[in-house]
């Protein structure tokens, strides 16, 4: 697949006056961030897509239920055949979240997202 390429802050990359495009590894990894940042029901044409934010808000974080919810939010991508969350972190309020998946291509991604 071949997307527009963002920056971390989701800027759009331009090289010179041209838009930077995102293609393999690169492409699916931004696809899965998007995702994640994502709230489940946002979309209106998929309500579906999306994190279950059930658990992000309020006292007493249940780290288990978040990695769960991440870990079928990355799932929700068909190009997805295993995930698994190695890292979620509170701190000031922000979720850093640290994950791993292996695409059908066989490739795998290792990335954090702050949620």
């Amino acid at each position: 697949m071949i997307d527009i390429k963002t920056a971390a802050d989701g800027d759009l990359v331009f090289a010179g006056d041209d838009l930077q495009t995102a293609t393999g590894v690169e492409e699916a990894e931004q696809s899965l961030s998007f995702l994640l940042k994502t709230r489940k029901g946002e979309l209106f044409y998929d309500a579906g897509s999306g994190l279950d934010q059930t658990g992000l808000f309020g006292r007493g974080y249940d780290t288990q239920q978040i990695a769960a919810n991440i870990v079928d939010c990355l799932q929700q991508d068909s190009r997805v055949l295993t995930a698994t969350v190695s890292k979620t972190e509170v701190k000031d309020r922000t979720l850093y979240v640290s994950f791993s998946c292996t695409l059908d291509s066989g490739e795998n991604i290792e990335s954090e997202v702050i949620l």
